[in-house]
């Protein structure tokens, strides 16, 4: 039996992993909707986030930042991730591409 394992899957692991070490850490959305105005009956499109912003930031009582992309097994950064990605490392912050939880347990204790 081959099981997939979805991207929104590793977030919510890697979201209770954090929350279980205490970890201050949050998830970021990313994308666009329409809002409908009922007194003008008009619409707005509102964008949120910033296009290759990770899916959870984490922040350690020491200063340490971490940008987390939680990928499927076969899921691949986009170019504007990238970008993301060399911006965080530039600042000096941790970046971390994560396929299962277990690849955080070498930054925030925990056994493989």
């Amino acid at each position: 039996m081959n099981l997939k394992v979805r991207e929104r899957d590793v977030q919510k692991a890697v979201l209770q992993f954090l929350a279980l070490k205490r970890v201050w850490a949050w998830r970021n959305n990313v994308g666009a909707t329409v809002i409908e105005n009922r007194e003008n009956r008009g619409r707005r499109f509102i964008r949120f986030g910033s296009p290759g912003m990770p899916d959870v930031m984490a922040v350690l009582p020491s200063g340490k930042v971490f940008h987390i992309e939680c990928k499927s097994g076969t899921g691949k950064q986009s170019e504007a991730q990238l970008e993301w990605q060399k911006k965080a490392e530039d600042h000096g912050h941790y970046y971390l591409v994560i396929r299962d939880v277990s690849e955080l347990f070498p930054f925030f204790g925990g056994t493989k």
